[in-house]
């Protein structure tokens, strides 16, 4: 498994600021923005620092047209809505799959926390819709315990994941 450095994404967030400018600021102690940036490095992607800098690019985009990207009832598999980040073809599956396991358990935890307001508002949630099963939460840590190691090394890349 590849290393992701402080000097890699201090590379990642400078090239950002390049694009976004001082928006870019908001991202140095984002651990979800260094997730995925760290993703393609980890996993050892061919241009990793392209990969990651797209990711980056895309996560931002996210957040500025949530229209676009915010929940829909057609995202019944929580890992749809990360269909549009890459890694490369030459990245090892199982590191991007696990990268993607703890983005959708964040994901996850952002909308069980929105749950009590967003069923006050009407807002759709697919948590309180039931659209995701209640048992989606055990499933993916059960997914991550079946690669402690992997575990490791995220932590390693993104200190904020550390339990």
């Amino acid at each position: 498994m590849a290393r992701f450095t402080e000097e890699d994404w201090k590379g990642v967030l400078s090239a950002l600021s390049d694009v976004i400018g001082d928006a870019s600021d908001a991202y140095v102690s984002d651990p979800e923005a260094r997730l995925v940036a760290a993703i393609p490095y980890l996993a050892g992607s061919e241009d990793a620092d392209r990969f990651s800098l797209s990711n980056l690019l895309t996560l931002h985009g996210s957040r500025k047209a949530s229209a676009f990207f915010g929940f829909r009832t057609s995202d019944q598999d929580i890992f749809r809505r990360w269909a549009t980040y890459h890694v490369g073809n030459q990245s090892e599956p199982r590191v991007v799959d696990f990268g993607l396991t703890l983005l959708a358990l964040g994901s996850l935890a952002k909308f069980e926390k929105l749950a009590s307001d967003d069923r006050k508002k009407g807002t759709p949630n697919p948590v309180t819709s039931g659209l995701w099963n209640p048992g989606l939460r055990a499933e993916l840590e059960a997914e991550l315990a079946k690669s402690p190691w992997l575990q490791d090394e995220f932590e390693k890349a993104v200190p904020a994941l550390a339990r």
